[in-house]
């Protein structure tokens, strides 16, 4: 009996103890529940062809540099987010009429400010002219009075037009797709876009007859922001907050990294041009100095050591000294020629480039080219140091009579 009463004991202890788990469990599994449909889900919209900031992968989901951002920017601030894909006319026209919450990728332009209401810039860039390769009549926007300009519809490049410059005939089609492809089959002048843009849709297309031009247009500035409904002033804040912090803790240059830096490597610029043949021209000048005045010290040893062999035929050694000199001057000559004459050449053309491009290059590139210019005259000045250095020991020295009592009282009274 006592053995049972133990056994019924402990049963009751058990039976207690999973009673327990299982009330823990579920309030757990409710708090969760709880908490996870308290979490706000914001409805996107993505454009579909506009690489790389925003565009649908292989797998049919929204992808690209403002599409991550924007999910980044929302979790940050514990905010899911749910994207769709459009066109970009279309997925405007959503926004504007509250069918979505958020755009990730929208250029603030004054004709947009009445509709939507806008974080601030998270990237800024400037417009370019694509035009068919080998065109060398159209350089810069004044270029393309007279002619046709194909523009993607209700994009800030259209509105541009119409703001800045109603003069030149647009054409508004869908898509920068189809605007690339119209102008690669010889319809129309010129497509105006987002330069970077424009380049990864070329890569895609695998179209290589189009090309921008050298001029950016410095007066389509494009600041790239989230956008909302206008009056949506909470959305607004919960989405600046997300975009501070993603700054702050550096999740945005990960992403920035990501998505640009493999772009912009492949891009050449003016500036990086320049850096190549100065960086590149610096070591050769300075190595082919070094080795001439090697050159000169070896001659010098060795034909002074023959004078001293012959020190008794004093008139064939100074013919010798004389020949030796005249050889010292005619190598000096050559060598302040070859050596000073790229020097020149490089800061010549670099005053040129600066005077000839001055309306394309920007404050870093006028930096660029002063540091050429100055680096080259450094250098010059080097190569002098160094002649004047191959010509010790071949010049005279000069002795002069000195009053060493003169020269005692000085030293002791610090005159």
């Amino acid at each position: 009996m006592i053995i049972c009463k133990r056994i019924n004991d402990q049963t009751k202890f058990i039976m207690l103890f999973i009673g327990l788990l299982l009330l823990v469990l579920l309030q757990c599994i409710y708090v969760h529940h709880i908490v996870y449909a308290s979490v706000e889900t914001i409805k996107a919209s993505s454009e579909d062809k506009y690489p790389p900031f925003c565009f649908i992968d292989p797998d049919g989901k929204a992808d690209g540099f403002s599409v991550e951002l924007l999910r980044a920017a929302l979790e940050a601030v514990d905010r899911n987010v749910d994207f769709t894909a459009g066109s970009w006319d279309q997925i405007k026209k959503d926004l504007a009429l509250g069918k979505i919450q958020v755009l990730p990728l929208v250029g603030r332009t004054p004709e947009r400010e009445d509709i939507y209401d806008f974080t601030f810039p998270y990237l800024t860039l400037h417009g370019a002219i694509f035009v068919r390769k080998g065109d060398r009549h159209i350089k810069t926007i004044k270029d393309l009075v007279n002619k046709e300009v194909i523009v993607m519809k209700g994009d800030n490049a259209e509105e541009y037009m119409l703001r800045k410059h109603g003069e030149i005939n647009t054409v508004a089609v869908e898509t920068y797709e189809k605007a690339m492809m119209m102008l690669a089959s010889g319809k129309h002048d010129a497509v105006i876009c987002q330069e970077l843009m424009g380049l990864e849709l070329l890569k895609e297309l695998n179209i290589k007859s189009i090309v921008p031009t050298v001029n950016q247009i410095d007066d389509f500035r494009q600041d790239f922001t989230f956008a909302v409904k206008d009056g949506d002033k909470e959305l607004l804040a919960t989405l600046n907050e997300g975009l501070a912090i993603i700054i702050a803790d550096g999740t945005y240059d990960t992403i920035y990294e990501k998505w640009f830096r493999p772009l912009f490597k492949l891009k050449v610029t003016f500036n990086d041009v320049a850096k190549y043949i100065f960086n590149a021209m610096v070591p050769i000048v300075f190595v082919m100095a070094l080795f001439l005045i090697f050159i000169l010290r070896i001659q010098v040893e060795r034909k002074t050591k023959h004078l001293q062999k012959e020190i008794a035929e004093r008139k064939v050694t100074e013919e010798n000294l004389k020949f030796l000199n005249d050889d010292l001057e005619q190598f000096a000559y050559i060598v302040s020629h070859n050596l000073k004459a790229p020097l020149k050449i490089i800061i010549g053309f670099s005053h040129l480039l600066e005077k000839r491009y001055k309306d394309i290059i920007d404050d870093e590139g006028k930096k660029d080219i002063d540091f050429i210019v100055i680096r080259a005259q450094g250098m010059d000045e080097l190569i002098e140091d160094l002649l004047k250095y191959a010509k010790i020991g071949r010049e005279p020295v000069p002795f002069t009579e000195v009053d060493w009592n003169l020269i005692y009282d000085q030293v002791v009274n610090n005159e």
